[in-house]
Formats: structure tokens, C-alpha cells, sequence
């Protein structure tokens, strides 16, 4: 036997599909959290790292120009030893040539890699390609009987880049055949220091109408009333 709903069933359907809606919401809300990259430092060991990490564009500012940065972290196992510092740097960053474009390539004020001397800083790649940028400079600690700069530790931005975004999708911001250089004499003497590298992403997100809102808080509304009414039904059949 089937008993009414009633006064009481309606509020209980209300209330079920307001309680449905708001875990929608949560959901959603949920969704958009972005969790930071934490890396950890290791003495001896530059991370190289894209920041941000997760950066969206909506898809109203394509063609529009962000930035992001390369940075670095580094703290030698030995700081009294010179030659585990660094004295050069360089690495490419790939990505999707369908979605980004690469405008520039520039050495912020105070990066990194500053030297006192500007005269004693070089610039061995500072470029924006196609589908990569490719990054590479050295300072001049080589010397004798003096080095005329001291090699780097501690943290800073490499390079800032800025990009375009072109159409909506996803890319990844690839990190790849990085070296970093530490100091120990004259060339041809190579002290390849080691590194891990964090790659960052990209997503230009296509714009979601207000038709495609309606339609999903439509749909959201049918179901939990669908299952109001179900949970009531099974409840009330006797």
C-alpha cells in the first residue's frame, strides 16, 4: 500500500535535493583546488622548477601575454668548498606550440645568475623557439690568481617567460637536458653538479556558457528530486 507524501514528504524532498545541490557545489569547489608543489631542498642537489606550477587561462584571454618563471634552489653539502657552487646553467622548456607561443625570454633584475661585474656574466642562450625556450649562461669565476666572481647558492629566479596562449587545451611546461656547472678550475675541467627538475602546466579552458550552466543546474535539479522521490517511495511502500 502507497502512502501520500504529504506536507512532510515535501520538505523531505526539498531538503534532499538542496543537501544533493550543495554537494555539487562541494564538489566543484573541490575540484578547483590546486595543490602546490613542495619539493623539498637537498643539500648538493638544484631544483629547477616552473612557477607557478598549474597556472589556467580562461579562454576570454587567449591571445593575452602571462608570464611564469624558472627558478632555482641550492645549497652545497660542503659551503666551504668553491667548486660546489655554481657558475652555469642551462636547460630547455618545452610545451604545446598548438596551444602556447613563447614571446620572450628575459633575465629579471637580481636573477640568479647576477654577477657583479655585468661584463662578467655570459649569456650563452637566451631564446624563444617554436615548441621550446632554451636557456643558457655562465659567470666568469675562472680565473687566476683571482676569480674576478664568486659562484652561486641559495635561491632565485633563472628567467622569466612570457607566452601567449593561442587555443584551449592542456600543456605541460618540460623541463629537459638541464646541466648545471659548478667551479673547480680553468676549461676544459668540467664539475657537473647534480639536479631534479618540476615541470609546470598550462590549461587554457574553454568558456562554459551560461546555456551549458542552465542545462547542468537543470539536470542537478531533475536527479535530486528523482531521488527524493525515490527515497520517499521505498520508504512509505508497505
Amino acid at each position: 500500500m502507497y502512502v501520500g507524501v504529504g506536507d512532510h514528504g515535501l520538505r523531505k524532498v526539498t531538503f534532499l535535493r538542496g543537501r544533493a545541490l550543495l554537494l555539487i557545489a562541494l564538489i566543484a569547489a573541490l575540484c578547483s583546488i590546486s595543490i602546490p608543489n613542495t619539493s623539498a631542498q637537498e643539500a648538493g642537489i638544484a631544483i629547477l622548477e616552473v612557477e607557478p606550477d598549474t597556472l589556467t587561462i580562461p579562454e576570454e584571454d587567449i591571445g593575452t601575454s602571462f608570464t611564469v618563471n624558472v627558478t632555482i634552489a641550492y645549497q652545497p653539502e660542503n659551503p666551504e668548498n668553491l667548486s660546489q657552487y655554481i657558475s652555469g646553467l642551462e636547460f630547455k622548456l618545452g610545451f604545446d606550440p598548438a596551444i602556447l607561443e613563447a614571446t620572450s625570454v628575459d633575465l629579471p633584475e637580481g636573477h640568479f645568475m647576477t654577477p657583479e661585474n655585468i661584463d662578467n656574466l655570459w649569456i650563452l642562450a637566451q631564446t624563444a623557439y617554436s615548441n621550446y625556450v632554451y636557456y643558457g649562461v655562465a659567470i666568469f669565476t675562472c680565473a687566476p690568481p683571482e676569480w674576478p666572481e664568486q659562484p652561486k647558492n641559495g635561491t632565485g629566479v633563472l628567467v622569466t617567460i612570457t607566452f601567449v596562449s593561442k587555443a584551449p587545451g592542456e600543456t605541460t611546461l618540460d623541463l629537459y637536458d638541464a646541466i648545471v656547472s659548478g667551479t673547480i678550475g680553468p676549461p676544459p675541467t668540467e664539475n657537473v653538479l647534480s639536479h631534479s627538475l618540476n615541470d609546470g602546466t598550462v590549461v587554457v579552458v574553454p568558456e562554459f556558457s551560461g546555456f551549458m550552466l542552465l542545462l547542468l543546474l537543470m539536470v542537478a535539479t531533475v536527479f535530486a528530486i528523482v531521488l527524493g522521490r525515490k527515497s520517499l517511495l521505498t520508504k512509505h511502500m508497505v
